[in-house]
């Protein structure tokens, strides 16, 4: 009984975190994303922002808010504005926050690499 026990909270647990993880990332939209990569990939490269997953991340978001039709404007608009302060502030580590945390770029694992 203990060892089922035991076997039940090492597969339960890691699921469980996995879940919580999903749902924090869902608390910024498609759409707000979205405005954020297209600020992004519109500037200059900054180092520390890996391109390659805002590439991946924008085709995501394209299909999730654009061809879904499920894009918001005045999120997609917020996005893009909250990078372009955060780029004229040289707020560097403030976008690998957003883009590795908020929007969880570049590490969704449906993404496709060709």
């Amino acid at each position: 009984m203990i060892r089922r026990t035991l076997l039940n909270i090492l597969f339960i647990l890691p699921l469980t975190l996995v879940v919580n993880i999903a749902w924090a990332a869902d608390d910024v939209s498609d759409s707000w994303c979205n405005g954020y990569i297209r600020s992004a990939l519109g500037a200059l490269p900054v180092d520390g922002l890996n391109r390659n997953n805002l590439w991946l991340a924008w085709n995501e978001t394209v299909n999730s808010a654009i061809i879904a039709g499920q894009l918001d404007k005045k999120d997609s608009q917020a996005g893009y504005d909250a990078f372009s302060q955060q780029l004229a502030s040289n707020n560097v580590q403030a976008m690998i926050d957003t883009s590795d945390d908020q929007c969880d770029l570049g590490r969704n694992s449906t993404w496709v690499w060709w």
